[in-house]
């Protein structure tokens, strides 16, 4: 059954509210993937504080222009599902990838982030989900800044050492 006029505008207008509260959107094409599937990427996204919501892309080309954002170059003829996100990029794409390599159907697109007002390439957006956690990256870089001065603490003890 089409949606009427007012549904229509009711979609719009929950869909620009989702994006005025969220950091950015994901963009995915979800044809072929299983509705129990799609249940079960919703629930991991909602963990992480994201939602999932599948769009006509008329109604998602008429909610970009209500935000001041083009988006009639970035949108595919496929059917779209879009990811808005509370937390940031790197982890909701985490999960989006994870769940892409399970479905194999399932592709992630592209995204907007509204922090930087640019858009995202695919690439980027697969870039970034496969980079460890944030706080693993934060050890990495402590033992980086640290090693240089654990190296001349030693050298500054064995020096010392020679010399008794």
């Amino acid at each position: 059954m089409p949606l009427t006029r007012q549904q229509k505008e009711d979609i719009v207008s929950q869909t620009v509210e989702l994006l005025k509260k969220s950091n950015g959107v994901i963009f995915t094409d979800f044809t072929g993937v299983g509705v129990e599937s799609i249940r079960r990427l919703r629930r991991s996204l909602k963990e992480i504080g994201a939602t999932y919501q599948a769009t006509k892309r008329t109604l998602v080309r008429i909610t970009f222009k209500k935000t001041g954002v083009d988006a009639a170059d970035q949108l595919v003829k496929t059917s779209m599902g879009m990811v808005f996100f509370l937390s940031d990029l790197p982890a909701t794409a985490k999960v989006l990838y994870e769940f892409s390599r399970k479905e194999k159907n399932f592709k992630i697109l592209n995204a907007f982030d509204f922090t930087q007002k640019q858009w995202v390439e695919s690439k980027e957006v697969i870039a970034l989900a496969k980079l460890p956690p944030r706080q693993d990256l934060l050890t990495q870089l402590v033992y980086v800044l640290s090693s240089p001065m654990r190296k001349l603490a030693y050298v500054v003890d064995q020096i010392a050492k020679n010399r008794v």
